[in-house]
């Protein structure tokens, strides 16, 4: 099975979403996401690298997104509606 951008763009948002939340939150939901993506790849044998860099792209992007955001004064958990 060949690179695939429509896998790693799928696993972009599940980075997006780690990158957001607090540390407690980051840590299980990125320990839950890597043994999904080892057992899976253990049966499926699909290069389950691919989700994993996704994911990672996304955690990437959001934490440069909140870095850029607490140099301005605004931390996104903080934020109320």
């Amino acid at each position: 099975m060949p690179w695939s951008w429509r896998r790693f763009g799928l696993h972009f948002g599940i980075g997006l979403a780690i990158g957001i939340s607090n540390l407690p939150i980051a840590l299980g939901i990125t320990a839950l996401f890597i043994l999904y993506e080892l057992s899976e790849d253990r049966w499926l044998r699909d290069r389950a690298y691919i989700d994993v860099q996704g994911a990672l792209g996304g955690v990437i992007v959001m934490a440069v997104l909140r870095w850029g955001l607490a140099l301005a004064g605004v931390d996104l958990l903080k934020l109320t509606p």
